[in-house]
């Protein structure tokens, strides 16, 4: 994704300081970009705005989680789905910038298994 917007504003990767830096999370990311290490990176909008960094969205993610059908009965599953549908984390993810809960808890389709 980066790569082609970099490609895309006709910048090579070379030109920015810190491009082949590798980090594990969002706020590391930040992090580097804040100490001067990188000149730009992939994170959520929640950390750059932790280091008072400025932030363009690229893309917007969706994130599903699947369960088998045999478990989706369980009571460890029941539990998640009760957290995920809360009011208190509706809460929570909407008041952070550039997320929405909007379909979080729903369960958006059943998929029986096929015998073949």
């Amino acid at each position: 994704m980066l790569d082609r917007e970099l490609a895309q504003h006709g910048i090579a990767p070379g030109q920015l300081a810190g491009f082949d830096t590798r980090v594990t999370g969002h706020l590391e990311v930040a992090a580097a970009i804040a100490a001067g290490l990188a000149d730009i990176g992939v994170a959520s909008e929640p950390a750059a705005l932790a280091y008072g960094l400025g932030f363009v969205p690229l893309t917007a993610e969706r994130f599903d989680l699947v369960v088998p059908t045999a478990h989706a009965d369980s009571r460890e599953i029941q539990g998640l789905h009760r957290a995920l549908s809360s009011p208190w984390l509706h809460g929570q993810l909407t008041s952070l910038p550039g997320y929405t809960a909007a379909q979080c808890g729903e369960r958006l389709a059943t998929i029986e298994p096929s015998n073949g």
